[in-house]
């Protein structure tokens, strides 16, 4: 199995149980955890870093972040869809787009959002940069150094 495909899995198993943990704990608590964001970005990043090993790729990179995003969305959009079950009674199913983005802007505007677009670009920070682009160490010797 090529590193890219080991990537993708394992940065889509952990986006999965992260996603679950995140849920879970919304659940429980019926409180918007979106710090939870910051978390679940630096694991896809874990995960993805493990799959490809110490020379990661841009490639591995954009799989992290695209998973991390997925993600966060996924999460933002279940947190909101279960407040809005638990304070509007009246209200059954799902959330659609655009209802989900009217509650996200006026939670924007509220002052609560810029907390959780902060910990959601922490997250897509944390999903990119932790798997490694290229070699760690720049510096060292080439097979033609080695031969003088």
């Amino acid at each position: 199995m090529s590193p890219l495909a080991r990537a993708l899995g394992s940065g889509a198993l952990s986006a999965v149980i992260g996603l679950i943990i995140w849920y879970g704990l919304v659940l429980v608590t019926d409180t918007q955890l979106n710090l939870v964001a910051a978390g679940v970005g630096w694991a896809i990043g874990l995960a993805v870093e493990k799959a490809v090993g110490l020379h990661g790729s841009p490639q591995a990179r954009m799989i992290s972040g695209g998973l991390a995003l997925v993600t966060i969305l996924t999460g933002s959009y279940l947190t909101l869809n279960h407040l809005w079950l638990v304070n509007v009674p009246t209200f059954r199913g799902w959330l659609n787009p655009s209802q989900f983005v009217i509650l996200y802007q006026a939670q924007f505007n509220g002052g609560r959002g810029l907390v959780d677009l902060v910990s959601a670009l922490i997250g897509l920070y944390e999903a990119v940069i932790t798997p490694p682009g290229g070699p760690t160490e720049p510096n060292e010797p080439t097979a033609s150094a080695d031969q003088n």
